[in-house]
């Protein structure tokens, strides 16, 4: 076979690169591939994001990062009926010889199918729920890796996804919302009761959203440049942002979404990293709709304590017990630290948030100015806000 390759080559160079391809495929397909391993050496032998859809499925096999535009594509016909489709998303454009690495890669797909079975679905519930669950052994749960193409050390992190709790999300978490989390982050995703889960492949959380390597800097949209700030408000430490329709980070995230990130572990262990993620969501709300559980630091202390215990407190207690105006001034007074900034995050006059707070602190009968009071204060909006 080298030798014919190598005469080929000799007479038309696209002729041997084709035989090559041909030659490239046979051997996975006798050696029984499933779909995970066919991509991911697919993607390798292309050098671009390589992807396959079942029809009727929500999310495909892929390998090569957050999904693309697709620079060519062929269907998987079995039986003379056609079940799926294939594509490649370089980002140059086509090559000459895709058209037969997509033909050849469409027929090991449909023997891959006709001996396993269709690909199993990403967003499977049942599979998701397997490897992030704490009771799952571990021989089950890398199963279930498996079956969702991951091995049990790559490294991922779990996203818990939620509505407030006003409701201002409808009648339970959206399925779009839920599946445009997921291809931003290019991740799984799955409803589990009224909580969404993203499980994506790990390194930071920009490295996460944009797929880009760990040397690189965050080049993605608005959520990725966000996600890398550590807020979907875009908001830097030092200060409030200049607002712009255009670069504001919710324009490529559903409204009203929560999400609370955990921390990147070995797949093996995305139990714990749900774990946290679900913790990280606890403390989420329509004035921090994105909370990773690593910032939380010592807050995270709070998600222990018993429900019954927080609400007699007398300090939230009295934060419960105020108008939503004042609560809203209060809670953003105690996370931006400054009078100013809380005023522009409100787009209020300053002198409106003085006196607001000032009808909180008669309520609280606390000093905001105290260094302890403020503490206090603090505590307790968040306390009630994992009450709600």
């Amino acid at each position: 076979m080298e030798a014919l390759v190598n005469r080929l080559s000799e007479l038309d160079p696209d002729v041997g690169g084709a035989v090559r391809i041909i030659a490239f495929f046979d051997p996975l397909v006798r050696a029984g591939v499933g779909f995970a391993t066919l991509v991911r050496a697919t993607a390798g032998l292309a050098g671009c994001p390589v992807a396959l859809l079942a029809d009727g499925a929500e999310s495909e096999v892929r390998d090569g990062g957050a999904p693309g535009k697709r620079s060519g594509e062929a269907p998987v016909v079995l039986s003379g009926a056609r079940v799926g489709t294939v594509w490649l998303e370089r980002p140059g454009g086509p090559l000459p010889l895709d058209e037969v690495l997509l033909e050849r890669l469409a027929l090991a797909a449909a023997a891959v199918w006709e001996r396993g079975g269709a690909p199993v679905s990403m967003t499977d519930p049942a599979l998701v729920e397997l490897v992030i669950a704490e009771e799952t052994g571990e021989p089950a749960r890398a199963r279930a890796l498996s079956l969702l193409g991951l091995a049990p050390g790559t490294p991922l992190r779990a996203f818990a996804v939620g509505l407030p709790a006003d409701g201002t999300g409808g009648g339970g978490l959206p399925a779009e919302a839920l599946a445009t989390l997921a291809r931003r982050l290019g991740g799984r995703a799955a409803h589990l009761g009224d909580v969404g889960v993203v499980l994506a492949r790990g390194g930071t959380l920009a490295e996460v959203a944009t797929g880009a390597p760990r040397a690189e800097p965050p080049t993605g949209g608005p959520l990725a440049r966000s996600l890398e700030a550590g807020s979907f408000t875009g908001v830097p430490a030092g200060g409030p942002p200049a607002r712009s329709p255009e670069a504001g980070p919710l324009t490529e995230v559903p409204a009203g979404v929560l999400l609370g990130a955990g921390p990147v572990m070995s797949a093996a262990r995305a139990d714990e990293s749900w774990r946290r993620a679900r913790v990280a969501l606890r403390f989420a709300g329509p004035g921090r709709p994105f909370v990773d559980h690593a910032e939380l630091g010592a807050l995270a202390v709070l998600a222990d304590v018993p429900r019954d215990i927080l609400a007699a407190n007398p300090d939230v207690a009295a934060v419960a017990a105020l108008p939503d105006s004042d609560r809203e001034t209060l809670a953003a007074f105690c996370a931006r630290g400054s009078l100013r900034a809380a005023a522009t995050e409100l787009h209020l006059h300053h002198t409106s948030v003085a006196k607001r707070l000032r009808n909180v602190e008669a309520r609280l009968g606390l000093r905001l100015e105290r260094p302890d009071d403020l503490l206090r204060a603090h505590l307790a909006v968040v306390a009630h806000g994992l009450l709600s």
